[in-house]
């Protein structure tokens, strides 16, 4: 997967309203602590299996239907991304790949703090602790770790 540029991310961030997020970035941010955040920031959709899977409370979710009953989940989830034009915040590796060939904008969870950074929804100290938190839970590459530290300073350094 190709890293995208700081300011294609931050033009990103800047048109984000809401998302599909898949299962395990439920569970990231839930455990990191700014699900409920990022759910009163942007609109949050998930499917019914993903719903069912992540067993969270889930009150900044809401639920869309797929109409394509036979496809697995991750291709549920892919075929409403392509079906509503909407951007995905998912940890799972190919449904990235599966976005990217699209040229559909995508984050992970890292990604999506540095999103409530930039909304000025959580502080630099907020941002700092709930990275701590992600970093326990979350199986990033070091190169993943160093974007989005990257992503984090740039905006600090603009004023963001």
């Amino acid at each position: 997967m190709n890293e995208p540029s700081i300011d294609i991310v931050l033009n990103q961030f800047s048109k984000l309203t809401k998302a599909l997020i898949d299962a395990s970035s439920i569970i990231y941010s839930s455990k990191a602590g700014f699900l409920d955040i990022l759910g009163e920031t942007i609109r949050l959709y998930t499917i019914p299996e993903i719903f069912t899977e992540t067993l969270q409370d889930q009150k900044n979710i809401q639920l869309i239907e797929s109409h394509n009953h036979n496809d697995r989940t991750d291709d549920k989830l892919l075929a409403i991304a392509f079906d509503l034009d909407v951007s995905v915040i998912s940890e799972d590796k190919k449904i990235l790949i599966a976005l990217e060939k699209e040229n559909k904008p995508y984050f992970n969870s890292l990604m999506m703090l540095n999103f409530l950074f930039y909304k000025n929804k959580i502080s630099a100290t907020g941002f700092r602790q709930k990275r701590e938190r992600l970093k326990d839970i979350a199986w990033y590459s070091q190169s993943v770790w160093d974007f989005g530290d990257s992503v984090f300073n740039s905006q600090k350094q603009s004023g963001y």
